[in-house]
């Protein structure tokens, strides 16, 4: 044999749950055993109850251990199926309040666009009469700068007036013509 390989061989002492002690040898030292010679059944000739109940209880306990284990399994991932399908409303809240947002900023544009073009009617407007005046400012330029008109340039102008005014009237007749048509149909 080889030497410092081998684990010491001594003596030792044995117990029985019974009581009964055997000193022996081994290589482990104090042993603790639940049946020996001196209570096991079959040299006794007795039925001895064993601590069953310990062994149940130590069964029952490993098993409690792990229904615990899968309780707790369970109850982590029900909290992980709420965080996300919170998270996930969350996420709806938040693409609901983005689409407002944007929904919002068009408006806005769409109202500062009507703005800008009821301001640019408004330019228009303002400079189309301004055209319309100004040759009217010349009128009244021309006609403070020179001397009074003639009547014959008065009449001119009166005549012109009257023909713009008659038009209107001469199309009327017309329009009764027609009129009567209709009401004879």
């Amino acid at each position: 044999m080889k030497a410092e390989i081998h684990p010491q061989y001594e003596v030792t002492t044995i117990k029985c749950a019974c009581g009964a002690t055997y000193e022996t040898r081994s290589t482990k030292q104090n042993l603790a055993i639940d049946v020996c010679a001196a209570c096991h059944p079959f040299y006794t000739g007795k039925q001895k109850l064993m601590d069953t109940a310990g062994r149940i209880d130590k069964f029952k306990k490993k098993f409690a251990d792990a229904e615990e284990l899968k309780k707790k399994k369970k109850e982590e991932e029900l909290a992980k199926k709420s965080r996300e399908h919170e998270r996930i409303e969350q996420e709806k809240e938040e693409k609901k309040l983005e689409k407002a947002r944007k929904e919002e900023a068009k408006a806005k544009e769409r109202a500062e666009k009507e703005e800008k073009k009821a301001a640019e009617k408004l330019k228009q407007e303002a400079a189309a009469p301004k055209v319309e005046e100004a040759p009217k400012a010349e009128e009244a330029v021309a006609v403070e700068g020179a001397p009074k008109a003639d009547a014959s340039e008065n009449a001119a102008k009166d005549s012109v007036a009257e023909e713009k005014n008659e038009a209107p009237e001469k199309a009327k007749p017309e329009e009764k013509a027609e009129e009567n048509k209709e009401d004879k149909a």
